[in-house]
């Protein structure tokens, strides 16, 4: 049986199913809700390309709440701390 975040990937890759993001997010937002740390850092990833397109500081912060999760929840989970790092360099922070 596939986790949530597993039936986030195929939705997102279009991994048995077709693509769709919409639906990836959802099952990333289940899988975080069930302190799935690979499942918040999806749903961190996506909000800081939202906080991009909509260039809302809200957003940014979100992100960089939900990165800071991952990062204390898996100390080894370098994503986290890379885009962590991207959105202090670049002044979209809290």
């Amino acid at each position: 049986m596939l986790t949530k975040r597993e039936k986030g990937i195929c939705y997102e890759k279009g991994r048995g199913t077709s693509k769709d993001l919409i639906r990836a997010l959802e099952y990333y937002k289940i899988g975080a809700e069930l302190a799935d740390v690979d499942a918040i850092f999806h749903v961190a990833y996506y909000t800081m390309q939202e906080a991009s397109r909509l260039d809302s500081q809200d957003k940014y912060i979100e992100a960089t709440d939900l990165f800071r999760e991952v990062a204390s929840k898996d100390p080894l989970h370098a994503d986290a701390f890379y885009y962590l790092g991207f959105l202090f360099e670049n002044g979209k922070k809290n």
